[in-house]
């Protein structure tokens, strides 16, 4: 299926085939160190350090949307179109100008993350003071490693970063665990990331000197970037929206009216089914986004058709994960990271189910980047910020935990339908296969029933073995609901990715 993305274009077809299994594989690789040096932290730390911790990751975070400023994203849009046309000048004019506005805005957020210790003790944890220079370089770090890896996924080069972000992975894991034995608490764990970070980087130095001086040079640079600082801002307005409604934000306010210890459980319970359902998606994304990208600058009458089938590829990729964590997720949990941590457990079953809802606008929000009318929904989007703020405030003082989790819940279904009405006055008609996302959801539920042997799984192998039953009854649903009919069958066969009559054979009837 993730042919159908740019099937109407030869070049755009090759490209995510071929860079789709490495996308995936790149993005496992992250997820592996990710959840390793997760395990590790917990283990070590313990819930209150574990917390602090959780909250320095969330202050990088938004530390690196600030210094990022929307450029590193604008580069999947941009050079795609830049290579098309020749213009190997023009991406080399756009790399240096992005770099160069990223280390003034990454050095201007670290100065003030800094100089507001005071605030961020006084409201959060003492314990965050000490670690803020500390946050401030990893989010540098972050910005430049974003920045390289996303010419790369624009330009084709996913076999290089899966390389990359393996070896990042493992030296990540390596030195988050010898600085953590070593007693260096928190700080060593992020100091441990900064690091790997930065041999990523200096790693892909090489890769990115082949890849410019490779460029077609025929052509002069025809993109004004004019065009560039409004992407990139529209790029910036929708991250800090998503970060706030989507990423956590609740983390800050249950650090104001909550222990560390309670910070680390929601995060914990929130960030280990977002790792598991945005595993394959987010992995594709940059691929699809540039592919998408170079088939409108081809045919945009195509634009409908290839957001109907990204539906049906997000739905295919997370729905079933999604019902898996919602059967197995506290089991997982405990078994990983400890019974200390066990009250993320509830937390990660239902947010299994809950960040399915952020996929449904993921699609449209496509369409407009690839437009270049994405600014067109960010009133809305600054509309479901107060509401979500606003729900936090509210909430989150009288309920704890569920009250975030009710907070995230509301402002989403509040706001988003409204949304991806009005953009669609500048996408133009879309194609929304709810009728096929409906019939797939029942096709894999069968996967639902080994929760009734959950009394008796509390041991690795019982975990495993119900896990291994959840996956076979869903594929045997899939196989047996005829969800993949003769076009999207031709449309597989025709496409040329590894491991397909692999699928076909195990995901499809047999006509």
């Amino acid at each position: 299926m993730v042919d159908v993305v740019a099937a109407p274009l030869p070049t755009a077809s090759q490209r995510v085939s071929s860079q789709a299994v490495w996308s995936v594989l790149a993005k496992v690789a992250t997820l592996g160190g990710t959840l390793g040096v997760s395990i590790l932290a917990a283990r070590y730390l313990g819930a209150e350090d574990f917390g602090v911790w959780s909250l320095a990751r969330n202050m990088v975070v938004y530390l690196g949307l600030l210094g990022a400023f929307g450029l590193d994203r604008a580069l999947l849009r941009f050079v795609p179109e830049l290579e098309v046309r020749g213009a190997g000048t023009g991406i080399r004019r756009l790399l240096v100008l992005t770099l160069g506005v990223q280390a003034l805005m990454a050095s201007l957020a670290g100065a003030l993350l800094v100089a507001l210790r005071p605030l961020c003790e006084r409201l959060l944890t003492p314990k965050i003071g000490p670690l803020l220079p500390l946050i401030a370089v990893l989010a540098a770090v972050f910005v430049f490693k974003e920045t390289l890896y996303q010419l790369h996924f624009a330009l084709g080069r996913a076999r290089v970063l899966m390389v990359a972000t393996t070896a990042t992975g493992a030296a990540w894991l390596f030195l988050t665990w010898r600085l953590l034995d070593a007693g260096w608490g928190a700080g060593g764990a992020l100091a441990a990331q900064a690091g790997a970070l930065a041999l990523a980087c200096v790693a892909l130095l090489p890769s990115l000197r082949r890849t410019l001086g490779s460029l077609r040079m025929e052509l002069p640079d025809t993109m004004r970037f004019r065009r560039l600082g409004g992407y990139a801002a529209t790029i910036f307005g929708s991250g800090l929206v998503n970060l706030v409604v989507q990423r956590q934000s609740e983390v800050f306010f249950l650090a104001m009216v909550a222990s560390p210890a309670v910070v680390g459980f929601y995060d914990l319970g929130y960030s280990l089914p977002q790792l598991a359902l945005e595993l394959v998606p987010l992995s594709l994304y940059a691929v699809v986004l540039s592919a998408i990208s170079a088939s409108y600058t081809r045919d945009p009458s195509r634009l409908g058709v290839l957001v109907g089938w990204y539906y049906k590829l997000l739905a295919v990729v997370s729905v079933p994960v999604a019902l898996l964590g919602a059967v197995w997720a506290d089991r997982a949990l405990v078994l990983l990271y400890g019974v200390e941590m066990a009250p993320a457990g509830p937390v990660a079953r239902l947010f299994s189910v809950v960040l399915l809802l952020p996929f449904v606008s993921v699609p449209v929000g496509t369409a407009l980047l690839v437009k270049e009318q994405a600014h067109r929904t960010l009133p809305f989007g600054v509309l479901q910020l107060v509401v979500n703020i606003g729900l936090d405030l509210l909430l989150i003082p009288r309920f704890g935990i569920p009250g975030a989790i009710a907070a995230v819940v509301l402002s989403f279904v509040l706001i988003t339908p409204i949304t991806i009405r009005y953009a669609l006055r500048f996408t133009g008609p879309l194609e929304f296969p709810f009728r096929w996302i409906a019939r797939l959801f029942v096709a894999v539920s069968p996967g639902l029933l080994p929760a009734l042997a959950r009394p008796w799984a509390h041991t690795w192998a019982t975990v495993a073995i119900g896990v291994a039953a959840s996956c076979l009854l869903m594929v045997i649903g899939f196989r047996f609901g005829g969800l993949i009919g003769p076009e999207e069958r031709h449309r597989l066969e025709s496409a040329r990715i590894p491991g397909k009559r692999w699928f076909l054979r195990l995901l499809v009837r047999p006509v």
